[in-house]
């Protein structure tokens, strides 16, 4: 089920001469060219709608699930008349083609071009030429499309680092020591002996000291135990028994947080009262970097490096995303990012935005439309192609969303936003608000899904040059979303009365009893 504000049926609901209006803007503002014979890009997706030579009549365009990227009217220089008036056959032909497809002026996100055709000279020779319109649709991204974006994407990061090099001297540190301590066992460790030659039953005797390892979660709880060597002849018994009596009573805390740890120890025989002891404590190496950690025996000190970037900002280039991060300074953690094919220049500005604004750990999810599935195969709520990374580090948050790219593609018209969301609220539990970066020439196809949301949606749209797309403007009307772009924050639409208008960027759009509908200029 589409949403009833879809596609309104424009050219149904003003009047004429609005309707003229629309057409010579369109046609004003269309790319003219000539050539000798127009030839078609046959190297894209495109359709062909014929008009007669010197005939007005144009087809209804087929239904496709891919967006429209450029419509070429097609027309050849001759006439048989000096009376003849092609800028008025050519608005004629327009003026149908948008009657039969009136979706086609609700989001003009594509380019319109005039080609004139100079090759022909008489009548018989022109009506061997083409007339009429092309329609060019996007491509669909493959796996290797995918790749190049990715290349590209890793090449404006090392652009961003050698900026940061160059402007290296207008960055602030600041270091902040934190508290860091090991965690203590639950019970002493001849408590642990103890117990260990109370479960220990082996037949086999053996003297001498063997070595073990034991991962331990944040809350102090042993997930594995190994022991080393292979000439102890009951590991598989003895590994049983510590994982069953090694407790901590929690992780390492650093300030104020708990991580998991390995503990190292060992164990002589033959037993004793002090047959156990635990020698080491060994952090996950991401935490010890994160933090600088340095170990002393059972000490460990930690320290952090805060880096601002607040007078190198203004000297990268930015995009809508890093822009909107920038000038809102959100506190939310939860990021929902489209990571299909196009969308390659908007996820390298948000990793912009990560690596030059050090942040609390945020959970980000990122959604491929399906993993490269066929559209057909696509169910609301579980077309998959979702990737999800807590972290801090934009390492990490990078190689994340190549691996989302990597397996997707991408380039329907219609996406699975909201399924991302809702996995990102289920995985989070944070049902307040989240972030969205969306592809402003896209839409969610599972937009039904939002019946049981709640939050503050904040939507930043990627790709506003020749507009922003009223659908978008709809869902935030009737949910209470905020719409952002490159240099718009609306988050009152829902404020607005029949009748009134907002001006976003350059374009005005009023809501009208179906939606949004932008102003003809």
């Amino acid at each position: 089920m589409r949403l009833i504000f879809y596609f309104f049926f424009l050219i149904s609901i003003i009047p004429g001469f609005t309707q003229d209006k629309l057409i010579n803007t369109i046609y004003d503002n269309a790319t003219s060219l000539s050539s000798n014979r127009y030839q078609q890009e046959n190297t894209r997706d495109l359709i062909l709608l014929e008009s007669a030579f010197s005939e007005g009549s144009v087809e209804k365009v087929p239904i496709k699930e891919q967006r429209i990227t450029r419509i070429d009217l097609v027309y050849t220089a001759y006439s048989e008349s000096s009376e003849f008036s092609q800028e008025a056959l050519n608005k004629l032909r327009l003026r149908k083609l948008i009657e039969n497809n009136p979706q086609l002026v609700q989001n003009r996100f594509f380019e319109w071009r005039l080609i004139e055709q100079t090759g022909c000279n008489d009548p018989n020779t022109c009506k061997g030429y083409f007339h009429g319109f092309v329609v060019y649709y996007d491509k669909y991204y493959t796996k290797e499309d995918m790749k190049q974006e990715i290349d590209t994407i890793q090449q404006n990061m090392r652009e961003l680092e050698y900026n940061i090099s160059r402007y290296d001297s207008l960055k602030r540190y600041e270091v902040h020591d934190l508290t860091c301590a090991f965690p203590p066992l639950n019970v002493s460790q001849q408590t642990l002996s103890d117990e260990f030659k109370q479960y220990y039953e082996c037949d086999e005797k053996f003297n001498g000291k063997i070595f073990f390892e034991v991962a331990v979660d944040d809350k102090g709880r042993p997930q594995n135990v190994d022991i080393k060597g292979t000439q102890f002849p009951c590991i598989k018994v003895s590994e049983n028994i510590l994982k069953y009596i090694l407790r901590w009573k929690r992780g390492i805390t650093i300030d104020g947080r708990s991580f998991p740890f390995t503990a190292k120890g060992t164990i002589t025989f033959p037993l004793s009262r002090d047959c156990i002891t635990i020698t080491d404590y060994v952090p996950l190496p991401e935490v010890a970097k994160r933090y600088n950690m340095e170990i002393r025996g059972f000490n460990c000190y930690t320290y952090v490096v805060d880096s601002f970037y607040t007078e190198i900002i203004p000297k990268i280039h930015k995009k809508a995303v890093s822009s909107v991060l920038f000038r809102n300074q959100w506190e939310d953690n939860l990021i929902i990012v489209d990571a299909t094919g196009s969308m390659y220049p908007y996820t390298a500005d948000l990793l912009k935005w990560i690596r030059l604004n050090p942040t609390e750990t945020k959970t980000y999810v990122f959604f491929n439309d399906g993993d490269d599935k066929p559209t057909q195969h696509k169910v609301i709520g579980k077309t998959g192609g979702i990737y999800h990374i807590q972290s801090s580090s934009y390492l990490d948050v990078k190689e994340m969303l190549f691996e989302s790219m990597r397996k997707g593609g991408g380039g329907d018209l219609y996406e699975n936003n909201f399924e991302a969301l809702l996995y990102g609220v289920n995985l989070t539990g944070n049902t307040t608000g989240a972030i969205m970066i969306a592809d402003n020439h896209s839409f969610p196809r599972d937009h039904e899904l939002l019946k049981g949301y709640s939050g503050n949606l904040k939507i930043i749209l990627c790709g506003t040059e020749r507009g922003v797309n009223t659908n978008y403007l709809n869902l935030a009307y009737h949910y209470g979303f905020s719409i952002h772009t490159l240099t718009s924050d609306l988050t009152n639409l829902q404020n607005l009365k029949p009748g009134q208008s907002v001006k976003i960027d350059q374009t005005s759009y009023v809501l009208g009893s179906n939606g949004f509908e932008p102003l003809v200029q």
